[in-house]
């Protein structure tokens, strides 16, 4: 007699799982000053999680901006993000924009995101006067480096092919705006080549200001010297 053995198997049916309701959190979003270049697409960033899954909105100088009407823009989906193509007048894109996502238990709202197009830094060249100085006086070089945006990084280098960077003590500093102090001037600080240099970090561009000459004047110095001074100058320039 053959015996038949029997499995039995049990399925555990579990529901599924369900998400609580959450409000909107934004979770992506581009930064307060933020650069683009118009010749490419111009991407302003705005995630969000919640659930239901948020829908997306957004404010352009503080007003409703419809971006459905708007030809040169789309919002991707199930996201606030941005695409901006600006084909005609980038320049009207330049505003204070602000993403909210909303969902029935409440709303987020992103930064107030500034954008500004990038405008390739432009530094006239100039014929720049010798500075000629007595010692010990103190002295000022002026860097004026194009605004940006974004906002230039300065520092201060003898001019090609020595390139190399001016010190910095407690006699000799740079300011805010980039130019350079000289507490006092000493003999030691003549020079041909002081160069402002500007550094723009969006697309890591350096722009060099024409070289300033700087001329010490010792006691030992007399009128005669610096009119041959300013003499060579203009033969040079």
């Amino acid at each position: 007699m053959n015996e038949r053995s029997t499995v039995s198997c049990s399925v555990s049916l579990r529901p599924p799982l369900v998400l609580p309701p959450d409000p909107p959190t934004i979770i992506k979003q581009s930064m307060k000053e933020h650069i683009v270049d118009a010749k490419d697409t111009m991407v302003i960033e705005c995630e969000a999680k919640g659930n239901p899954h948020p829908i997306f909105s957004w404010r352009r100088n503080g007003k409703y901006y419809n971006v459905a009407r708007d030809p040169q823009a789309s919002m991707r989906r199930r996201s606030g993000t941005l695409d901006i193509y600006a084909w005609n007048n980038p320049e009207q894109y330049e505003a204070e924009y602000q993403c909210i996502a909303s969902n029935e238990y409440g709303s987020a709202y992103s930064n107030k995101i500034r954008l500004r197009l990038y405008r390739a830094p432009v530094w006239p060249r100039e014929i720049v006067e010798p500075v000629v100085i007595s010692a010990g006086l103190p002295l000022v070089l002026s860097c004026d480096p194009p605004p940006g945006p974004p906002k230039p990084e300065t520092y201060w280098m003898t001019a090609f092919p020595t390139m190399r960077p001016v010190r910095h003590d407690r006699r000799v500093s740079m300011g805010v705006n980039g130019d350079l102090y000289f507490s006092n001037v000493l003999f030691n600080d003549s020079a041909t080549d002081y160069c402002c240099n500007a550094r723009f970090p969006y697309k890591n561009v350096i722009q060099q200001k024409m070289p300033v000459v700087v001329k010490v004047l010792t006691s030992e110095c007399d009128f005669e010297i610096l009119v041959i001074f300013r003499q060579l100058f203009m033969l040079l320039s």
